[in-house]
């Protein structure tokens, strides 16, 4: 009996990253497509979703994925000392709270490590289950959406997707932000502005822009007035911030119990 030939394309290293690169970014699935979308039409994805029969867009989980990928592959690249995004670091937080550094110390003497090793060590966990736990702040935020909208008899499943598109855009949204500092330090340092400024200027467009983008969405979404949609957006937007807050808090905890338990 004559043993099959095995397929040798299976084996070739460039079908190896085409394939990746297919499934990760999908570009005949349209994320490109579905990434514009989410920038210029606020609120479209997440209401063609639920009510268009023939959804062209990729899936909204699947985009928050490609998202996340690109945001923490490239953001640590591009951040710089005068201009961070999402880049908690535990000796900062010591220099600012007593108890962090009493909790510090102790957990250093614990462990038999100098708190020099213990703030790396933070770090490190920190930065490198960011990527995968930050999915916990969809739920969380999609809780006071529920609440806020509770009288319209939604499912939770319609504002669990509203915030999956509404975290992406955060992230989207930061990741060129930090992109733009580059480009912009070096442009606006010939005109000798500082970047202390250039970083104002931008984390006050990350607000503004962000807010606008959650006003229009909410109002496109749940088909709100104007005024119905200003009022539960601007909530909405200082619940955001607070769920950040929440979330940064639990990775710290997080982190210390891994470190504490050997993780």
């Amino acid at each position: 009996m004559l043993s099959e030939k095995p397929d040798s394309t299976k084996y070739s290293k460039r079908l190896f990253l085409k394939s990746f690169l297919n499934e990760a970014f999908s570009i005949e699935g349209g994320v490109f497509r579905s990434l514009w979308i989410l920038i210029s039409k606020p609120g479209h994805l997440t209401e063609t979703f639920f009510n268009s029969a023939k959804y062209k867009y990729i899936h909204p989980l699947r985009l928050y994925f490609v998202i996340n990928l690109i945001f923490f592959f490239l953001a640590p690249i591009l951040n710089t000392q005068q201009f961070q995004v999402m880049n908690l670091k535990l000796e900062n937080m010591s220099k600012s709270s007593t108890l962090v550094t009493k909790i510090v110390e102790y957990e250093s003497k614990n462990l038999e490590i100098s708190e020099d090793v213990y703030y790396v060590l933070f770090n490190t966990n920190y930065k490198y289950n960011q990527p995968a736990l930050i999915f916990f702040i969809i739920p969380l935020f999609a809780l006071p959406v529920f609440i806020i909208q509770y009288s319209k008899k939604r499912k939770f499943i319609e504002h669990l997707y509203f915030s999956v598109n509404t975290v992406s855009f955060f992230l989207l949204l930061m990741f060129l932000i930090v992109g733009s500092f580059r480009v912009l330090s070096f442009l606006l340092g010939l005109l000798a502005l500082s970047n202390e400024f250039i970083g104002i200027m931008l984390f006050t467009l990350i607000f503004v822009l962000l807010f606008i983008h959650l006003l229009l969405s909410f109002r496109k979404f749940y088909k709100s007035s104007w005024i119905n949609s200003g009022i539960k957006s601007f909530i909405l937007f200082i619940t955001f911030f607070i769920t950040l807050g929440l979330f940064s808090i639990f990775m710290t905890l997080y982190t210390m119990i891994s470190l504490k338990l050997g993780y």
